[in-house]
């Protein structure tokens, strides 16, 4: 450790230091005392009523003698440690060394060291920031591969309908989170209405040109969109520039179920209907606030749906009693025959 401390400039430069302090000390005490001690010996040439004793000769001499060897400890120290570091008491040469061009070598040998290790550090670095870089930009790839992968997906669904229940083309408004319900939120949010009118444009003449996007736009361009959703009416007006024929408003009440009923068992026709919960019961197996499905038909008494709120092919595929709806707050609907 020591050994190395030799080899440092700013170790050395302390030892220079100290070394300079010494050669000045060494220089001024001497001339002070060869000074006092000219002074005292001048008093007793000039004035010869002046007796010189001994004790002043002694006194003058041992000034001149301190002097001479004050001046010359510069020159014993760095023999001695010149002598110490040669041998085997220290193995060092810092006394030797601490001297200007051997520290600007030793500065020049760190400023390299230092610059060499920074150049390390500094390719570590790139390298660390090179593979970061590729890390992230292989993620973001992947990224966008996935998301294309996806919106493609997406968009054969919407353009296909994706998912068949028997005859029928089913939209889930779900899949339609990033598509505007005019300026009120998304097809996700607020287009159970229109999604409706996609599945039955759809299933009765083809997806091209009416998927929940399609009929969307159409229904807000004709003022059907609120914030609270779809005006009934203009969702009819809509199949209706198709050549689908619509009953009137019709309320859920025994009359307005068995002819709906009858409409169903004739295979052409099928149901838009809006339930509403509006109280705190939980009654509504379809909602808990305002929703419109699609009844598609009567199996064994029971009505299938195509609910647009998804819920999983088995609650698609399930077929639901009169009472489900029933249950319900309020209850409304438009019976629609194909052309």
């Amino acid at each position: 450790m020591f050994l190395s401390a030799c080899e440092n400039y700013s170790f050395l430069s302390s030892i220079l230091l100290i070394k300079r302090i010494i050669e000045i000390a060494c220089m001024l005490v001497p001339l002070f005392l060869v000074l006092t001690a000219g002074i005292a010996l001048a008093k007793i040439v000039v004035n010869p009523n002046v007796q010189m004793t001994r004790r002043d000769v002694k006194k003058i001499a041992n000034k001149f003698i301190a002097a001479a060897a004050v001046f010359f400890v510069p020159l014993f120290v760095s023999i001695l440690m010149t002598t110490l570091g040669r041998t085997s008491v220290l193995k060092t040469d810092c006394w030797t060394n601490a001297n200007n061009e051997a520290i600007a070598v030793y500065r020049a040998q760190k400023e390299m060291e230092d610059a060499a290790e920074k150049e390390r550090l500094d390719s570590e670095h790139a390298e660390a920031e090179k593979t970061r870089k590729e890390v992230e930009e292989a993620r973001e790839r992947q990224r966008q591969e996935n998301e294309k992968k996806t919106e493609e997906e997406l968009k054969k669904y919407q353009q296909t309908g994706g998912l068949r229940l028997g005859d029928v083309i089913y939209y889930c408004q779900a899949d339609y989170y990033m598509y505007p319900y005019g300026s009120y939120g998304t097809i996700r949010s607020h287009g159970c209405g229109p999604t409706s009118c996609a599945i039955i444009a759809s299933t009765w003449f083809g997806p091209e040109g009416h998927s929940p996007v399609d009929t969307t736009n159409w229904i807000c361009a004709h003022n059907g969109c609120t914030s609270n959703g779809s005006y009934f009416y203009v969702l009819t007006n809509y199949l209706e520039t198709l050549g689908v024929q619509a009953s009137e408003y019709l309320a859920w009440n025994k009359p307005n179920i068995e002819r709906m009923n009858e409409a169903l068992l004739s295979g052409n026709s099928m149901v838009i209907i809006l339930v509403h919960e509006d109280g705190e019961a939980d009654t509504c197996a379809f909602t808990n606030g305002g929703h419109y499905l699609v009844i598609t038909g009567i199996v064994d008494g029971e009505y299938s749906i195509a609910d647009p709120a998804g819920g999983g092919p088995e609650r698609n595929k399930h077929t639901w009693p009169e009472s489900s709806f029933s249950a319900c707050d309020r209850v409304s609907f438009y019976i629609y025959t194909k052309p």
